[in-house]
């Protein structure tokens, strides 16, 4: 597989990897600048440095360019080449690679389906996740038939990811809030009314559920725009998930121009 399609569907299935990349070869090495190893946690996906040796040395760097989450870069000087009587020696530059910024629904009714729709058509990844599965979906969207806590723990959510509960009455919801409140989304919504939504807090309560976490639920969730079709809520709520990223708050921006002094 080319380094290329490996980087962009490693990202776009939510996995970290590096891209290690030969800045400069020095002897008489079986590399040349500019060879690639894309590495994942569990090991090499696509390309070579150009042996077995420089691979594995490429993955022991990458391995730390994971653990410190920061591009690094290092000469590496192998055993003497008995030809020419000198070391060979690499400079390789290991660069993290982060997952495309993702929408997990968890649960499938109109409104998720619309939310991921909606993710989808502003470039995140968009993934939903449903026991039973959905094909009312468009193209692009990622369909887990999967329990949403095995999903989750299977797949935790990272810091540039948003999570949405959309069925509050499923027999998961308590369990999958209590996971994704603990999680490093740096946004967990639930859909529900002002009536269910104290319900599920008191639930999550009742369960030990630290208030730190709690504090963390937005539900009812979206901004209000006076939403009513499926389509019009998604809306609210990608509104309020770009918002949060960007450190907004999600008023109005327009200026009064009611009064003289403008």
């Amino acid at each position: 597989m080319d380094v290329f399609d490996a980087l962009s569907m490693a990202r776009a299935r939510g996995h970290r990897v590096v891209l290690v990349t030969v800045l400069a070869v020095d002897g008489d090495a079986p590399s040349r600048p500019g060879a690639k190893l894309v590495v994942g946690d569990d090991g090499v996906v696509a390309g070579t440095l150009g042996c077995s040796e420089f691979d594995a040395a490429g993955v022991d760097l990458a391995g730390e360019a994971l653990i410190a989450e920061a591009p690094l870069r290092r000469w590496l000087t192998f055993a003497h080449d008995e030809a020419h009587g000198r070391e060979r020696a690499l400079e390789l530059f290991a660069e993290l690679q982060l997952p495309e910024p993702a929408v997990v629904v968890l649960g499938s009714n109109p409104v998720g389906r619309a939310v991921v729709h909606l993710a989808h058509t502003l470039g995140r990844r968009a993934v939903l996740v449903s026991p039973g599965g959905d094909t009312a979906v468009t193209g692009g969207v990622e369909v887990k038939a999967d329990d949403p806590v095995r999903y989750l723990l299977a797949a935790p959510p990272g810091p540039r990811d948003a999570l949405l509960v959309s069925d509050h009455d499923a027999a998961w919801a308590d369990e999958v809030l209590r996971v994704v409140l603990a999680s490093d989304a740096f946004f967990v919504g639930m859909l529900g009314s002002h009536r269910h939504a104290p319900e599920a807090v008191r639930r999550l309560r009742a369960g030990g559920t630290p208030e730190e976490h709690i504090a963390r639920l937005r539900s009812p969730v979206g901004l209000d725009i006076g939403s009513r079709t499926p389509e019009e809520i998604a809306l609210s709520i990608m509104a309020e998930v770009v918002a949060v990223e960007r450190g907004r708050g999600g008023g109005p921006m327009g200026l009064d121009w009611s009064t003289s002094t403008r």
